[in-house]
């Protein structure tokens, strides 16, 4: 398991009506890193993509 990805696709809370959206959407987004993250060799680059972004 990697704590990074965990951290990252944490729960978050949203609003009642977006709820299961947001979940199903984060569920699918963390399966996709850590396909990423098998496929992927270390880099810079990679540890970019994987963090979360600081734009909001």
């Amino acid at each position: 398991m990697n704590q990074q990805i965990e951290n990252n696709f944490k729960y978050h809370k949203a609003n009642e009506a977006k709820g299961t959206q947001h979940d199903k959407v984060r569920s699918a987004c963390k399966e996709l890193a850590y396909t990423l993250d098998s496929l992927l060799p270390n880099s810079r680059e990679k540890s970019l993509a994987m963090r979360p972004s600081l734009k909001k």
